[in-house]
């Protein structure tokens, strides 16, 4: 009985802000934690996650290295066009190695999250859960933190990837902050997606290949609906403005188009469509401020994991029990 109490006056901080303190002393988050971390597994996916990001960016450079050209048994260049090459060099590099990272994020997050929920269900240990003094929201952020750390440090391990490129050059603190960024945010999309699926579905095959279905509709498909809606909204020549609708509504749902959209805006010098730009926002020659894609695309996965996170809180339902715990106060 006074474990209980103790343990209700540490879960008591989640009607007001110290639900962040809660998060520390959630049983779930430490239990996961220490069955994740301990395992050799941990470190194996750790090490083949950064190996292929190191495989490819090593591909990448020997692919996209810029050639002098030979006539005559001569080399004829400039040295202008070796430094433009160069900078092209390092944003390629930079970009190939954050599109194999969200490729292997998305196939990786939803898998991992489908089933915490749903796994639950099928060891018929799910009603021993709700029983507990664990509130729905801090069981369903108990069981998408746990899983989304392991992936955070996947993200996080690949940075000293990412920082080879200032070895070359073209890339910026800020494209390495976005880089950074964007992952994250895509993570916590798709691992939210996959939550909420595994909290109304009984089984994790289920879960799974809806998450799956879902996440491919949200990244390939919503993108691809812009194209129609970027013809009736401005007609078959609209030009400059259509262009940037499409491009705008396309980084909205995708991770990869609005990374390298927003790394081909940075280092572009020569556009003659843009008035100023910068990390966050761009001006239109028309006068139009329109944000940085990375920072549509942030905007929207929040708003997005947000919604996902509610649903699988709302589906959350505690068993209802006829004993209570609290201490009843006694009628005067």
């Amino acid at each position: 009985m006074a474990q209980s109490q103790k343990l209700m006056r540490q879960t008591k901080g989640w009607n007001g802000f110290g639900w962040l303190g809660s998060l520390r002393r959630n049983p779930i988050i430490q239990k996961e934690f220490r069955g994740r971390m301990r395992s050799w597994r941990t470190f194996f996916n750790l090490s083949f996650f950064v190996g292929i990001l190191g495989v490819f960016a090593v591909l990448t450079y020997a692919v996209s290295m810029p050639q002098p050209s030979y006539y005559s048994g001569y080399y004829g260049y400039t040295s202008s066009y070796y430094s433009g090459s160069y900078e092209r060099l390092g944003s390629n590099i930079f970009s190939a190695i954050l599109i194999v990272q969200i490729i292997l994020i998305s196939l990786l997050a939803p898998s991992f999250t489908s089933g915490v929920l749903s796994g639950e269900k099928e060891r018929q240990t799910y009603e021993i859960l709700l029983l507990t003094l664990l509130r729905p929201a801090e069981i369903v952020f108990g069981k998408l933190l746990s899983t989304l750390a392991y992936l955070f440090l996947l993200i996080i391990a690949a940075i000293p990837i990412e920082s080879i490129v200032f070895l070359v050059g073209g890339v910026g603190v800020d494209q390495l902050i976005i880089g950074l960024i964007v992952p994250l945010v895509t993570t916590l999309l798709l691992g939210s997606l996959g939550v909420a699926w595994s909290s109304i579905l009984k089984t994790t095959s289920r879960a799974s290949r809806a998450a799956y279905i879902m996440g491919a509709v949200m990244l390939l498909g919503l993108p691809a609906l812009g194209i129609p809606l970027a013809f009736a909204i401005y007609g078959y020549s609209g030009g400059t403005a259509a262009s940037y609708f499409l491009l705008n509504w396309a980084s909205a749902f995708n991770p990869g188009v609005a990374l390298i959209a927003t790394n081909s805006m940075l280092i572009d010098s020569y556009s003659t469509s843009l008035k100023e730009k910068n990390a966050f926002y761009y001006i239109l020659n028309g006068g139009d401020v329109c944000l940085s894609p990375w920072l549509v695309f942030v905007t929207v996965s929040l708003a997005l994991s947000i919604l996902f996170i509610v649903i699988a809180i709302r589906n959350v339902k505690p068993l209802k029990t006829d004993g209570d715990f609290a201490p009843k106060k006694k009628k005067k």
